[in-house]
């Protein structure tokens, strides 16, 4: 599984060094969730879906707002009753 992991994060650091070396502004959620898509389709299904190469998480649209918001709580910015808040305005699927 290492090797899955690291060749998917080789890929998104070109990614980020490319819009460093031009300045471009990116959405680092979209490259977040690419990565993810892509790192979780090859362990599970034995290749990527090759969402960091087209820039779309279209397989699966709702882990946009997961990703956002774990990055928020892997921040550190949410506790308690602000975490709460958060997490009833978040999309739910289907039941």
């Amino acid at each position: 599984m290492e090797p899955i992991i690291d060749g998917q994060t080789g890929i998104l650091i070109n990614h980020i060094n490319c819009y460093a070396k031009t300045g471009e502004i990116f959405d680092m959620k979209n490259l977040i969730s690419c990565f993810v898509l892509d790192v979780l389709s090859d362990v599970a299904f034995g290749q990527p879906f090759n969402a960091q190469m087209s820039g779309h998480a279209d397989k699966i649209p709702a882990i946009n707002e997961h990703i956002l918001l774990s990055c928020l709580i892997g921040d550190g910015e949410l506790e308690g009753d602000s975490l709460c808040r958060v997490r009833m305005r978040m999309p739910r699927g289907e039941e």
